[in-house]
């Protein structure tokens, strides 16, 4: 994601989202509606239509599709199955059971999708949101080169063979560019950073993959088979997700004679809420609202994959199962997303469970692997991001808000801070640095902090300015 404008507060809903949302570029069976201030009048049931045929197009072909209105109530968004219609005067207390207080900001109509078409709508997903990574019978490997600030195509990966590389891994819904571009380059300490790394190392890689429609094991997999022969040593720089495949890579799959040092950032050692199936209906209303309030402060970048993300699930879990109505069928509608099945904060995770039962190998105890954690807790204090205070903190909120919490504890929008720096049961690694609970530092802006970069430079001993 991209650097963090800190938001003057979220903008009511009118012209300036719905511009937003209108100049996104189009997602594959998602088509909004029209622009027209309006009120749901089909709260509690979802709404199914075939398309208008286009002329000379045949009624037979039309897809079946659902609509999800996305309604702002009481300051937060929230995706409401229904139709919507012109707004207009409220239902006096007793009227239509169910109407929201609020208002519907826009309406969009999902196209039906067959459980056999959802790893292609998954693959359709990561394509839009990570572009270079590699794809079955798409050509490339998904790594790039760091050269002179540029990020370049890196053909051949066994030009790594026997050299000292560090690695740079992104997370959910991210690339590359997200990390570089977007974070350590955005600001002096990060370009500093980079410069110095390509003087210390003979290579700085970055690896580009799929988050969504694989399995951090299976990245991992693939990213072993692209460094054989292998690095004499292989340091890592890893945010969110980014850190499950750094450990499947080193614990797993690496050439035991390699030396390995990794840097978490944010990272889901242990899982995260967000994705664990309970959570999923409300993952997709917080992920949302993060869009929303990096629109506000003008971060575009980081807005626009976040509501991509998260509309492109919707499609997914919605218009398969209905799960984000139906919790019965959470469980269900999880599986259907391997890269967020595997992050699951859950007990039957066996990924994860593997991953943990397995740590503490001589790898460890003889230092040829270490590992260093960069962790947050976010509190914010502005107005637009009160909407974090309804999914978790459960004892901070009363009544019926209970049912959106996402998190139990301390967290940074999007992984629980207990999860950052814990590979195994009572098991911490070394904390390069903890921001502690702050109203600046949240899972979306690490690499533009100048901690995380010295962090960074101390963790892998990369000297200079």
């Amino acid at each position: 994601m991209g650097a963090f404008i800190p938001p003057g507060g979220l903008k009511p809903p009118g012209d300036a989202m719905v511009d937003w949302l209108d100049g996104l570029p189009p997602l594959p069976g998602v088509r909004p509606l029209d622009r027209m201030p309006m009120n749901l009048v089909r709260p509690a049931a979802r709404a199914r239509y075939r398309r208008q045929a286009a002329p000379g197009e045949g009624q037979a072909q039309a897809p079946q599709q659902d609509i999800f209105s996305l309604v702002r109530e009481a300051g937060v968004l929230r995706w409401r199955a229904g139709a919507a219609a012109p707004a207009g005067p409220r239902p006096r207390a007793g009227g239509r059971a169910g109407l929201p207080a609020g208002d519907v900001v826009k309406q969009f109509a999902f196209e039906r999708l067959p459980t056999s078409k959802v790893y292609g709508a998954l693959t359709e997903l990561d394509q839009r949101l990570t572009p270079q990574a590699v794809f079955r019978g798409s050509t490339g490997n998904g790594l790039r080169r760091l050269r002179n600030r540029a990020l370049e195509p890196f053909p051949d990966p066994t030009r790594a063979a026997g050299k000292k590389v560090l690695l740079l891994i992104h997370g959910t819904f991210s690339n590359s560019e997200s990390v570089v571009v977007h974070g350590l380059q955005s600001k002096p300490a990060g370009r500093e950073l980079l410069d110095d790394a390509e003087k210390r190392y003979d290579l700085v890689l970055c690896y580009d993959h799929p988050t969504l429609s694989v399995s951090p094991m299976l990245n991992a997999f693939d990213l072993a088979a692209l460094l054989r022969p292998a690095p004499a040593a292989l340091d890592i720089v890893c945010h969110s997700r980014g850190g499950l495949v750094a450990r499947w890579l080193c614990e797993a799959y690496a050439d035991t004679a390699m030396k390995r040092r990794v840097v978490f950032v944010g990272a889901p050692l242990a899982g995260t809420s967000l994705a664990a199936a309970p959570s999923l209906k409300n993952a997709l209303d917080l992920l949302t609202n993060i869009a929303d309030a990096l629109r506000g402060g003008g971060d575009v970048v980081g807005a626009n994959a976040l509501f991509t993300a998260a509309s492109g699930l919707l499609r997914v879990v919605g218009g398969v199962t209905g799960a984000v109505l139906n919790t019965a069928l959470l469980d269900a509608a999880i599986a259907l997303v391997p890269g967020l099945d595997a992050m699951s904060r859950v007990g039957n995770n066996q990924e994860l469970t593997r991953l943990r039962m397995n740590t503490g190998s001589g790898d460890f105890a003889g230092g040829q692997i270490r590992y260093f954690a960069i962790r947050s807790n976010f509190e914010p204090q502005a107005i637009g991001w009160n909407f974090l205070r309804l999914f978790s903190r459960p004892a901070a909120r009363l009544g019926d808000w209970v049912a959106d919490r996402i998190f139990d504890g301390p967290n940074d929008l999007v992984v629980d801070t207990v999860s950052m720096d814990e590979v195994a049961d009572a098991r911490l690694i070394t904390m390069a640095h903890d921001f502690k609970t702050n109203d600046r530092v949240h899972h979306v802006n690490y690499f533009v902090q100048p901690e995380t970069v010295r962090a960074i430079r101390s963790s892998l001993e990369i000297g200079g300015r």
